[in-house]
């Protein structure tokens, strides 16, 4: 049997520390999920419409990654803030998007092996940075932002890289 502790200050530092833990493995499974959807908008054989497909799997993450951090978030103000994560992110999530639609136009039915794995790690890209603005209350300089985005993205391409084994992918 455990015994309370008599300092209040100790069970409170504990309980934030645990409702932390417990954001963080939501946020985790959030983002993961909503990779795995995006990386599913790749089966669609019509070239392109991932781009477009993949933006309500999106709008629903950072709505649902809002109310994980206490920052209620509506589908505009998700909107809103994944068109300035995405001005930051810039290059890295624009190239992934036309590789991703390239590779279904020039290799049909294996371009889909190939868009799969990149909306995934965007996703994943996305869901960090969003993540990490949320943590510091919108208050995130855009180089930090920037390698948030190349670190989930980076992390997760390697989760998808038959040669490695998946205990060594880091997650997002």
């Amino acid at each position: 049997m455990t015994h309370p502790s008599p300092n209040p200050t100790e069970n409170s530092a504990e309980r934030d520390h645990q409702q932390t833990q417990d954001r963080e493995r939501a946020a985790d499974q959030l983002i993961e999920r909503c990779g795995y959807a995006a990386a599913a908008l790749a089966l669609v054989p019509l070239p392109g419409t991932e781009i477009i497909a993949v933006m309500p799997v999106h709008v629903g993450m950072v709505v649902g990654l809002g109310a994980l951090y206490d920052a209620p978030l509506d589908r505009d103000g998700a909107a809103e803030l994944l068109v300035r994560v995405g001005g930051t992110v810039g290059a890295s999530l624009i190239g992934t998007r036309l590789a991703s639609t390239a590779a279904k136009t020039l290799l049909p039915g294996l371009g889909v092996l190939i868009a799969a794995p990149l909306l995934y790690a965007t996703t994943l890209g996305l869901g960090a940075v969003v993540r990490a603005w949320l943590s510091c209350g919108g208050d995130l300089d855009p180089a930090t932002a920037r390698r948030v985005y190349r670190h989930a993205e980076r992390g997760a391409r390697r989760a998808f890289d038959p040669k490695q084994p998946p205990e060594a992918a880091p997650r997002a």
